[in-house]
């Protein structure tokens, strides 16, 4: 039986060793499998390889995965620049009130007697 140092989790069995080695990249950050074709980075190889299927195969390039979800950054060649983000729109300032300490023309402070 082996532990995590840093959240506890608890790794047995024959491959506890390595599981608790991929286990770590969670809190490494660590990146060990490049994709050949785009700037994408995997934790595991499992997960480079459904992004090359997924992206980079022919099969994959025409799946309704990619058509529901636009292209991010990672996912295009870098000689691709990603467009300009579009402007948000300005907030409106609600209509002015008068203010009901100031007297107005209408108010009966300013009626002819």
């Amino acid at each position: 039986m082996v532990m995590c140092c840093v959240c506890g989790r608890v790794f047995r069995g024959r491959n506890r060793h390595q599981n608790l080695s991929t286990h770590m990249r969670i809190h490494t950050g660590e990146t060990p499998f490049p994709c050949p074709h785009c700037p994408y980075r995997a934790k595991r190889k499992a997960h480079l390889q459904m992004h090359l299927e997924r992206i980079h195969s022919p099969r994959g390039a025409a799946s309704t995965w990619r058509d529901n979800h636009p292209p991010s950054a990672h996912h295009l060649p870098p000689h691709l620049p990603l467009p300009p983000p579009l402007p948000l729109p300005l907030p409106r300032s609600p209509p002015s009130l008068p203010d009901p300490q100031l007297p107005t023309a209408t108010s009966p402070h300013h009626q002819k007697q």
